[in-house]
Formats: structure tokens, C-alpha cells, sequence
């Protein structure tokens, strides 16, 4: 899963983990709006996966997340240990919740620059 993808900097396992966290989020925007229950399955694993390795990748960390519900993920070693819910993060992560609830700071977000 290592393979590059015929995306510039992705690997097809990055490729992979996108596509379910895309899925994920989006399905839980949608839950949200209908006044539904968030899901945690394997497609929030996937998201937390993504998020760490996107994370990693524009430079954030070292930190330790202390994931309620999903164990620790270790972006680069030492740092900081974050805990938080694994659903809380991601939705942290992406730009959905105010970091600032997590004790974060806008760097967080894996859109941001």
C-alpha cells in the first residue's frame, strides 16, 4: 500500500484511507443534519488514520493521541499528549469543531496551511 498513486505525494494506502475518511465525514455531516447518532465503526478507524497520517505530513506533532475508545496513535515520537474522543478529533481535525475545545490551536486543522 506503500505504492505511489498518480497523485503527486500520495501512496495508494494514503489513496485508500482518503476515500474512507471522505465517506466517513461526510456520512456523519449528513447524520448530523437528520438529528442522528454519530457511527463508530471501521470507517472511523480509517479517519483516524488519515488524519494522523495527514498530521504527520504538514508538519504538526510530535503528539501522543490518547484516543477514547481507540487507543493511542503516535504522530512522530514525543511531544505532547492529547487526549480526546477519536470521533471528537476527527471532526476536530477537519474543520468541524473548534479546536480550542480540545485544548488545540487552529494548526490542527488539516486544511489549514
Amino acid at each position: 500500500m506503500a505504492k505511489p498513486s498518480g497523485v503527486q505525494g500520495r501512496t495508494v494506502g494514503n489513496g485508500v484511507l482518503t476515500l474512507w475518511y471522505d465517506a466517513y465525514v461526510h456520512g456523519d455531516d449528513i447524520r448530523a443534519a437528520l438529528g442522528r447518532e454519530p457511527e463508530r465503526d471501521s470507517r472511523l478507524t480509517a479517519a483516524v488514520h488519515w488524519v494522523a497520517e495527514s498530521l504527520r505530513q504538514k508538519g504538526w506533532g510530535p503528539a501522543r493521541l490518547e484516543l477514547r475508545g481507540f487507543g493511542p496513535v503516535d504522530i512522530d515520537s514525543g511531544g505532547d499528549t492529547v487526549e480526546a474522543d477519536a470521533l471528537e478529533l476527527v471532526l476536530t481535525a477537519s474543520g468541524r469543531h473548534d479546536p480550542a475545545a480540545l485544548g488545540l490551536g487552529g494548526d490542527v486543522n488539516v486544511y489549514s496551511r
